[in-house]
């Protein structure tokens, strides 16, 4: 048995760089020592296919 996915107008949105996830929902935990909030939080370039620090 299989389920069809969709998705939502928000998720589309994000996907479409129109809407920043993040700003929706809020990170703020530890994870191995490392505090993590949306503060710190690296982003990917796609056009210059790197990572741009916080």
């Amino acid at each position: 048995m299989f389920s069809r996915l969709s998705v939502t107008d928000f998720g589309q949105e994000v996907l479409d760089g129109e809407l920043d996830f993040s700003q929706y929902n809020p990170i703020h935990r530890w994870w191995g020592g490392t505090e993590l909030t949306n503060e710190r939080l690296w982003r990917w370039d796609a056009e210059s296919r790197t990572l741009i620090a916080p």
